[in-house]
């Protein structure tokens, strides 16, 4: 992870006073494609995020307990990536959801809410009782 945001942070300050977005999004974008092992980490974090959100959305984990452990991951891996896979969605017709439930597990976590209810998530850390296990 820290190797992503190593890359993105790089490229951003590249980009932040003399570059427009399009132009951050494309070289970031070109690094990733053109990286083999950047590519593979990259889609893999997107992939295990992807999974996260489908088992939570057929009950087949506990939501709360992963939204503990796996929040920051999942807010920094799409908030790092959402431009990239915005792009990649582009570039066919079978794409054009690429990473959907990357992109709504992560609408939903950044503002607290689950993901399987829509209803705020009851975190263990703040209320231990609140929290059905």
């Amino acid at each position: 992870m820290l190797e992503l945001e190593d890359l993105f942070a790089r490229e951003l300050e590249s980009y932040q006073t003399n570059g427009n977005k399009s132009e951050r999004v494309k070289a970031i974008q070109d690094k990733i494609n053109k990286d083999k092992e950047l590519f593979d980490r990259v889609h893999h974090l997107l992939g295990f995020i992807e999974s996260i959100s489908e088992q939570i959305q057929v009950g087949f984990v506990n939501e709360v307990v992963l939204y503990e452990h796996c929040v920051t991951i999942v807010l920094e891996a799409y908030g790092n990536l959402s431009d990239y896979i915005t792009e990649e969605r582009k570039t066919s017709p079978e794409s054009k959801e690429l990473y959907i439930h990357v992109e709504r597990l992560h609408d939903k976590w950044k503002n607290g809410h689950s993901l399987s209810t829509g209803m705020p998530i009851q975190r263990i850390g703040n209320n231990i009782k609140s929290a059905k296990l």
